[in-house]
């Protein structure tokens, strides 16, 4: 449980309980297909109503390769359930990259 003011600032700011949150990683062999991809994604979610306020990103990854890989980083801040509709339909559409959602991290790397 959250003291008095924080659960306020929590509000203000818009972060959980209040609002939840979804880091997006888009990883692909090929660079600009991973940075394609995460354009794309922002570019749908902010269509399909989102605010630029909700959404953080896209970002590199601070390692520029991991395993063969290159990723970028997306963090939304979604207000209702419908924008995390969006986020799930996208993934469930999403060829030649790899995608990972984690609802309500408990860490960010890299944004």
């Amino acid at each position: 449980y959250y003291p008095a003011l924080e659960l306020k600032s929590r509000r203000l700011l818009g972060y959980p309980p209040f609002v939840q949150l979804a880091q997006v990683i888009i990883s692909a062999k090929d660079p600009h297909k991973a940075q394609q991809q995460a354009l794309e994604l922002t570019a749908q979610m902010l269509a399909s109503g989102a605010e630029p306020s909700e959404l953080l990103g896209p970002a590199p990854s601070p390692i520029a390769r991991l395993k063969g890989l290159y990723s970028y980083h997306l963090l939304l801040r979604a207000k209702d359930e419908a924008r995390l509709e969006v986020l799930l339909g996208w993934l469930e559409r999403s060829r030649g990259v790899r995608m990972r959602v984690d609802l309500n991290p408990r860490q960010f790397v890299g944004l």
